[in-house]
């Protein structure tokens, strides 16, 4: 994955991205171009841990969930 698209996926900008993985916006900076597995799995586990939180708090059981399209995309190339 490339650090422009986990950038795009998890909203755009550095902080706002650390703030959704669990590090600074300085670190997500510092992310090489071309991310490796383990980054690439912190990246999809914060999206989907986000759409799990957000329809709990909806008051639904989380039984299935709706990936973003980029990220989806993404998946499928990767075979």
């Amino acid at each position: 994955m490339k650090k422009i698209t986990a950038l795009t996926l998890l909203g755009g900008n550095t902080v706002r991205v650390g703030a959704r993985i669990g590090c600074t916006g300085a670190a997500i900076r510092k992310w090489p171009d071309d991310l490796p597995a383990r980054l690439v799995d912190r990246v999809i586990a914060a999206i989907v841990r986000d759409l799990v939180q957000e329809q709990a708090l909806m008051g639904r059981k989380p039984q299935h969930i709706t990936l973003p399209p980029a990220l989806l995309s993404y998946l499928n190339r990767r075979g």
